[in-house]
């Protein structure tokens, strides 16, 4: 028979609540067969719907295990971010020292430059008082020129102090 035949759908139900239908089932069998039809189909939902809450149970336990791992992933990133950034400030504050070190380096490179070219002012100007004072001696003039001539010449002072 068809859920409707058992239902007693399409057949006359007899006539009054205890009468006896066209199949030979009385009203109260036709509606106990129609109860349990429909406490079969609602424990079918049920079941169905359980099945689905147990689903998206295993879904949402699944998202929070990823979740969990996605969080510990960042962290470690922001852990390695903050290392980076504190190595990165380390090395500019030695790049800003090295740089000042250069820029004095580089100024008493100058200063010594200018202290070399009054040297050989200095040692110019002897050489010219000693040629232009005849009044001295020649062995003399002849000690200091010898002094004179055995300083190093101003060329190769500034090159030493470039190299």
């Amino acid at each position: 028979r068809t859920p409707n035949e058992m239902a007693g759908l399409g057949t006359g139900l007899g006539s009054g609540m205890g009468g006896v239908g066209d199949d030979g089932q009385t009203a109260d069998q036709q509606l106990q067969i129609g109860m349990q039809l429909i406490q079969q189909s609602y424990t079918r939902r049920v079941e169905e719907l359980s099945r689905e809450v147990e689903h998206w149970k295993r879904v949402a336990q699944h998202h929070k295990q990823t979740e969990g791992q996605t969080r510990e992933e960042l962290q470690k990133a922001n852990n390695r971010s903050q290392e980076l950034q504190r190595q990165l400030n380390e090395k500019n504050q030695e790049v800003a020292s090295l740089a000042e070190a250069r820029n004095v380096a580089l100024n008493q490179i100058a200063t010594l430059k200018k202290h070399a070219a009054q040297l050989q002012s200095f040692k110019k100007n002897i050489s010219n008082m000693l040629q232009a004072d005849s009044g001295m001696s020649g062995l003399d003039t002849m000690n200091v020129q010898g002094m004179l001539d055995n300083l190093p010449p101003m060329d190769s002072f500034s090159s030493t102090l470039t190299s």
